[in-house]
Order: structure tokens, then C-alpha cells, then sequence
């Protein structure tokens, strides 16, 4: 196919759904490659359609993360509307699970772990996705996983089990409370990625009924098989995850992307080249022989940890019993004394025979700074307190690592069935601040670590922890500026940049006519031959009209959007 739409031509057809329907498509001028998403025609003239096409656009041009889609342009052609994204040079997550159905563990972690980095920014944001499923994650032949399709981001409609049809979000991957007719939210997201890692980790959607009514039921009630029943080379930890994804419950889950991409850094061994290896070629992809070794390693030591735990609970269980056993005995023998004849009173001729704790044969017990991670010969092992039976014998070094504390580096020997016990108790790091200048033209409001701080021109340099912040800068008509800064203790940093243009469009429809003024300018008399250019942000938009008639709003600019506005003069 060839299709001219607006400035850009339709090369193929991709996809059609129950709302839009997808093309490939260049930049006539660029020759960049895109998407197009076409708003079907027959929904053109439904505005409710209409307005959460419009959403999606919105929503996506204020989100900008390497982990989710770019929106490029969003335009009214011949009554119909379009949206214009980055072209993604890959596949979706539901084709690769159609393919191979399971996924190596270290690939669906790293898969997940930048679904999660993505959602985490959007919930910063303010926006919830509300349909995180397979089809609408995207990942890059280059290894880079994105997601797409905000068209239900925070859609109000109501959800009812009453009503199939009206259900927003896919089904199978649906958490309980939309099920019931709650609104999503950012923990609802989270438990449809616990629905995917699942997934890929089994070749199964534990809640994928072949009718709505089985997936609503099964949503509800069903309790999947525990991931390290299916496969005992599954770390219980990652079970632990991803069935606290899954909670019934929306208050006992996760709530925060932050702490699901913390627990899932143990077992994030690999990166985007070795996903781009994997995306290539499933059936010949071979992980590294190290990183199978330490996820062995990694499940083998937190089963044995898990059966300590419940070995130490079922002795203290025990002997908590027969400590009241014991003490029962004792009271009634006291009680037979006082109330019966001696004669009557068996003599106590039993005797206690202590009980031998049980040998846990780990051969390195580690104590200290509570939660401190620990790595032995440059392998995450766990955190404080911590015990380990899967060592060789021979030289080891030893790291213990904590976030505010100055790391501790040791060597030890490990001798043929010796128990070795180290504590180890890290220190605080007490460092100097360092200080960050600014160059900021034209000028910034500047956020550090999520707070305002002040507007540039700053005089003094700002005092600042050592260590890494997170900086913003923000113009309101300018595009939004991101990045990390690290402060050395005692040195001076500068930021200095020029906050980059950005425009919009505004199209007028003015009837009989008017004379257009943005923020005091003259803009030309309508009908106007095409859209005006502005730079983003607020505007105050004025129309003079005949006999001296006019009309006054605030409007807001997005970049690279059409706002069209139909204005009758009364």
C-alpha cells in the first residue's frame, strides 16, 4: 500500500483492533520510519472515542523514558485523527512467548525489570497504564524494552462482571480489584507484570480461561502452583516476588516499582546485549555458564535457608510444647500432692533428657550490619545475617557492601569441612558535601532528588550530600531537562546548558472572523492558512472579533501537538 496522511505515507498495514488500526509509515520529509495509529473512522464521530484517543496523545507526550513508547506527532487529517510513534525495530513480548512459551530466567528478569523501570516512572507521573500485558511490550533488537498503548491510562469507565464486553484492560492479566469494579492503580499495574514474569518463567497464564466468566473466576480464586514446586531451579526468592505480585489483596502487594526492581537485583545478571543475543535467535541462545551457575547457586543457598528457618521454627515450636507439657505435669503433681493422700501420689521417677540442636552444616556464618549485601569472589550470595554451605575450599574474598556505610574487603581460606564465622560491622561513611553551579539559559526551576530548590539565576553554589542526585530543570516553555549528577566531597560541579526550544500547534476555527493575539502578539486574522507555531506551555490566547467582540482563555501547548479550538463569537 502507499497512502499519503498529512505529512507522513502509510507503507503498510500493521494491525487492525477494536479501536485503531496500525500502519507503517515514513516522514515524507525525513524519511524516518514510524507508526501511525488511526483512530477508525467510524469512531471519528464519537467523542467519547475521540477523547481518550486524544488522552493516549496527551499522556504520551508528557512521558519521556528509554522504557516506554515516543510519540512523535498527534493531527486531525480529513476528519480522521492520528497518532505518529517511534518506529520499534523488534517484536512484542507476545510474540516471543508465542514462539519459545518460556523464557531463561535471567532473560524474563531483565525482560520485567524494565517493564517495571518504565511503569515506575509513569506512576511518578502521575498516570497509570492499566493494560500491561505481553501485546503491548515492545523490545528493540538492540535490547531495549519498551511499553506501549496508554490508550486506557486512567480511562473512567466503569468495569462490571455483569458485562464482559465492558471490561478495561485485557482479562487474563487484570488484577482482582479492577475485576471487582475498582479503579486501577499503581499496584494493579505491578500485578500484571507478576502475571507476565510468571509467564515467561511456565509457559502459563495461571488466570487464561477459555471463556471471561472461567478468567474472571480464576482471577478471583484460583491460587497458582508455587514457581518452585514447577521448577526447583527456581530461587525461592524470585517465588517469594512474584507471588507478592499476585496478593488477592492490593494492600498486601507491592505498591512501589522501586522496591520490585530492588528485590529483583540479585537475580539480574545480564544486559541489553545479551536480551539482543536472545531476541536474535531463542532456540540457540546459551546464557552465560557463570550466570547459570549463580542462579544454581543463588537457588540452592536460599533453599537451604528457607529449611533452616523452618527447621529452627518446628525445634523452637517443639520445645515451646514440651516446655508447657513440662510445666503442666509440675503443676498438677503439685496439685496431686495437696489434694491426695501421699501414699496415693505415683513417685516422680521420670527424668528430662535435653534435646541436641540439630547440626545446620553450613560451612560460613556471617554476622554484622543487618541487610548488608554480601558478595564472595565478586557473587551477590545474600544479605546479613547470612549462612552459606556452597563454598569450596580454598581462597575466597570477601565484600560486604551497604548503602551510607564504607565498604569492607577481606580474604579468608575455607580448609575441608571447617565452620567459619566472621562478624562484621561496617561503618558509616562520613563524607564532606560537595557543591553544584548552574549555567542555565534562559532559566531553570531546579529540582533536586524530587524537591524544589530555587530558580536560576542561583547565586551561591548549592550544598549538596556526596553522592549521586537526581537533578530536574524546568522552563515553562521549554523542554524539560534530566539527569544524574554526582558530587565528589569538597569540589564544585556545573551544570551548564542551554534548555532546548519546543513547539506546538494551535488551529483555529473562529466564526464570523477574528484577529488572533497569543500573549499580546498579533498572529494574522482568521480563517488562517495553517496552524500557528508556539512554544510549549501556557498561553493566553485573545480573539477580537467584529464590533470589538472578544474571547479570552488560557490554552496549554504540548510539543509536537495540534490543540484545535472552534471558537464562536457571540
Amino acid at each position: 500500500m502507499n497512502k499519503a496522511i498529512g505529512k507522513y505515507q502509510a507503507v503498510e498495514l500493521l494491525s487492525t483492533g477494536g479501536m485503531a488500526t496500525i500502519y507503517l509509515g515514513t516522514h515524507r520529509e525525513m524519511g524516518r520510519q514510524v507508526v501511525i495509529k488511526q483512530l477508525h473512522p467510524h469512531l471519528s464521530q464519537d467523542s467519547e472515542f475521540v477523547r481518550r484517543f486524544e488522552r493516549e496523545a496527551n499522556i504520551l507526550g508528557g512521558l519521556h523514558h528509554q522504557n516506554i513508547v515516543d510519540i512523535i506527532d498527534y493531527f486531525v487529517f480529513e476528519g480522521s485523527y492520528y497518532i505518529v510513534l517511534e518506529y520499534i525495530d523488534g517484536g512484542s513480548l507476545k510474540q516471543l512467548l508465542d514462539r519459545v512459551k518460556t523464557a531463561p530466567l535471567t532473560v524474563a528478569v531483565f525482560i520485567i525489570r524494565q517493564v517495571i523501570s518504565g511503569l515506575g516512572y509513569a506512576h511518578e507521573k502521575g498516570i497509570v497504564h492499566r493494560d500491561i500485558k505481553p501485546a503491548n511490550i515492545m523490545i528493540t533488537k538492540s535490547g531495549v524494552v519498551k511499553i506501549t498503548d496508554f490508550g486506557l491510562a486512567y480511562a473512567k469507565e466503569a468495569l462490571t462482571i455483569t458485562d464482559p464486553g465492558t471490561f478495561v484492560g485485557t482479562l487474563a492479566y487484570l488484577a482482582p480489584e479492577q475485576i471487582k469494579g475498582q479503579k486501577g492503580d499503581e499496584a494493579s499495574d505491578l500485578y500484571a507484570a507478576g502475571v507476565m514474569l510468571y509467564q515467561m518463567l511456565t509457559g502459563d497464564n495461571p488466570f487464561a480461561g477459555e471463556t471471561h466468566s472461567q478468567s474472571i473466576d480464576r482471577t478471583l480464586r484460583l491460587s497458582p502452583r508455587r514457581l518452585a514446586k514447577i521448577d526447583p531451579e527456581i530461587p525461592i526468592g524470585i517465588d517469594h516476588l512474584v507471588f507478592k505480585l499476585l496478593e488477592k489483596d492490593k494492600h498486601r502487594r507491592y505498591s512501589r516499582s522501586a522496591q520490585v526492581s530492588s528485590d529483583l537485583e540479585p537475580y539480574s545478571l545480564i544486559r541489553n546485549e545479551a536480551l539482543s543475543r536472545y531476541m536474535a535467535d531463542p532456540d540457540s541462545y546459551q546464557p552465560r555458564q557463570d550466570d547459570q551457575e549463580m542462579i544454581v547457586k543463588l537457588a540452592r543457598q536460599e533453599r537451604w535457608d528457607y529449611f533452616i528457618k523452618r527447621l529452627i521454627i518446628y525445634f523452637a515450636a517443639t520445645a515451646l510444647a514440651l516446655s508447657a507439657a513440662f510445666y503442666g505435669i509440675k503443676y498438677l503433681s503439685r496439685y496431686l500432692k495437696r489434694t491426695l493422700p501421699a501414699a496415693a501420689v505415683p513417685a516422680d521417677t521420670s527424668a528430662t533428657t535435653p534435646i541436641a540442636a540439630p547440626e545446620a552444616g553450613q560451612l560460613m556464618n556471617i554476622s554484622g550490619t543487618t541487610g548488608a549485601r554480601v558478595y564472595i569472589d565478586d557473587r551477590y550470595q545474600g544479605k546479613i545475617p547470612l549462612a552459606i554451605n556452597t563454598l569450596d575450599t580454598g581462597r575466597h574474598r570477601l565484600r560486604v557492601k551497604q548503602t551510607g556505610y564504607q565498604d569492607q574487603t577481606s580474604e579468608f581460606t575455607l580448609a575441608k569441612s571447617q565452620k567459619f564465622s566472621i562478624t562484621v560491622d561496617l561503618l558509616p561513611v562520613v563524607l564532606s558535601p560537595g557543591y553544584l553551579r548552574f549555567s542555565v539559559k534562559p532559566w531553570a526551576e531546579v529540582y533536586v532528588d524530587g524537591n524544589y530548590i530555587d530558580r536560576t539565576p542561583i547565586k551561591a553554589p548549592l550544598k549538596l550530600d556526596a553522592g549521586r542526585h537526581a537533578l530536574i530543570l524546568r522552563h515553562p516553555n521549554r523542554r524539560e531537562h534530566r539527569q544524574d549528577v554526582q558530587i565528589t566531597p569538597g569540589d564544585t560541579a556545573l551544570v551548564a546548558l542551554d534548555l532546548p526550544e519546543a513547539f506546538g500547534y494551535l488551529k483555529l476555527s473562529v466564526l464570523p472572523w477574528a484577529k488572533v493575539l497569543i500573549d499580546g502578539a498579533e498572529h494574522g486574522t482568521t480563517p488562517l492558512g495553517q496552524p500557528i507555531k508556539i512554544s510549549i506551555g501556557e498561553h493566553e490566547l485573545r480573539l477580537v472579533g467584529p464590533e470589538g467582540r472578544e474571547w479570552k482563555e488560557t490554552i496549554r501547548i504540548a510539543e509536537d501537538m495540534v490543540t484545535e479550538k472552534q471558537i464562536v463569537l457571540q
